[in-house]
C-alpha cells in the first residue's frame, strides 16, 4: 500500500560497477530491528528484497540467535553453580 520503490546504490569500484549495494547493514542493530518490524507488520515484506539482502538478514539473525543461546547456557551454568553453593553452605546446618 504505502511501499516505496527500493533504490539501490551502485558500487564505485570499476570492477564491481554493475553490482548493487544492499541497503541492509548486518552490523546495524537498527537495520535488524527495522527488518523484524517489517516482517511482523507486512506479510510480503521480503518480496522487494534481493536474495543477497535476505541472506545477509538471515545470517545476522542467526548470529543474534547464537548469542541468545550462549547467554542462556551461561545463565543456566551460573544458576547451577549457585544452587550447588547453597546446598554446600546449608547442608552442615541441616
Amino acid at each position: 500500500i504505502n511501499e516505496k520503490v527500493r533504490q539501490h546504490l551502485k558500487k564505485k569500484d570499476k570492477a564491481e560497477a554493475n553490482q548493487v549495494v544492499s541497503g541492509f547493514n548486518p552490523q546495524s542493530l537498527s537495520h535488524e530491528l527495522h527488518a523484524l518490524v517489517g516482517l511482523d507488520r507486512y506479510p510480503n515484506y521480503l518480496h522487494r528484497w534481493s536474495c543477497e539482502e535476505i541472506e545477509l538478514l538471515e545470517e545476522s539473525l542467526e548470529k543474534s540467535l547464537q548469542e541468545v543461546r550462549r547467554q542462556k547456557q551461561s545463565r543456566k551454568e551460573k544458576e547451577e553453580r549457585m544452587k550447588a553453593l547453597v546446598v554446600r553452605t546449608l547442608s552442615p546446618l541441616l
